[in-house]
């Protein structure tokens, strides 16, 4: 915990910090693109499908040897796979200092 947030030394200010970090990334998270004029960012239709077929291709390409687990899981994610939800804000390096 940084200095300047009591270096971790209180249990109460510590549950305190974390409670306010957790509320903020989920306001954060609840904020429509839309509405903060960033529809426009990204690629959000589709993400899902696109992360989940890429971790079965490059699992495919990496394996070395027989894994009959991990091909059933590989299978089994694109299987099963939900539609993606919709598009939200993330705050990609978020820490105490940023």
């Amino acid at each position: 915990m940084p200095d300047v947030f009591g270096g971790g030394g209180d249990p109460v200010a510590n549950r305190k910090l974390s409670e306010v970090v957790v509320d903020t990334l989920a306001e954060f998270h609840a904020v429509k693109p839309e509405d903060a004029d960033l529809a426009d960012l990204g690629r959000p239709e589709g993400f899902l499908e696109r992360q989940v077929t890429g971790w079965a291709r490059r699992w495919d390409a990496a394996k070395h040897e027989d894994n009959p687990l991990a091909d059933e899981l590989s299978r089994w994610l694109v299987d099963t796979m939900p539609l993606s939800p919709r598009a939200s804000l993330l705050h990609n390096d978020w820490r105490l200092d940023n």
